[in-house]
């Protein structure tokens, strides 16, 4: 019993779950057609690039900058009649934000034009310091979840 006290306090033992779990859902999510070593081969290049570009932690980097762009509120479409209404609604659990905040990186680097791990690695650096498409995505996101706060009463 006093094993699991003393790894609750320790942040070491905390830092690399957290790296690990990171790493197993940005394989998961880069992850195409079955080609594992293909996927960690291009992570382990980019974690490399990211340590050369910025010369800290690249696992600290990408959660920072997951966290600088993860969502708050996401919207739902309801149909009331002949109205389609969207209601805004909170994502309670932070693991579901920093999924769905991933996931956004990844979209925005496969659509920049070029290769994905050099998109991939500038959307990360645009992310961790508040800019691109994706920080304008969660701003977006925002401006029209304020625009449908009427709706709240529509949740049910």
């Amino acid at each position: 019993m006093s094993e699991k006290k003393e790894r609750g306090n320790n942040t070491e033992y905390n830092n690399k779950k957290k790296k690990i779990e990171l790493n197993y859902y940005l394989n998961k999510i880069v992850l195409k057609k079955g080609k594992l070593f293909k996927s960690e081969s291009l992570l382990d290049d980019i974690y490399l690039s990211l340590l050369k570009k910025v010369r800290k932690e690249p696992f600290f980097i990408i959660d920072k900058a997951i966290k600088n762009v993860m969502p708050i509120f996401l919207l739902r479409n309801k149909k009331i009649g002949k109205r389609v209404i969207s209601t805004p609604f909170f994502i309670l659990s932070e693991h579901h934000r920093k999924l769905l905040g991933l996931k956004w990186i990844i979209e925005a680097a496969s659509f920049r034009p070029g290769k994905f791990k050099e998109n991939f690695i500038n959307e990360i650096l645009d992310a961790l310091d508040n800019k691109g498409s994706v920080k304008k995505k969660q701003k977006d996101l925002n401006i029209i979840v304020l625009n449908n706060r009427s709706n709240l009463r529509y949740r049910w």
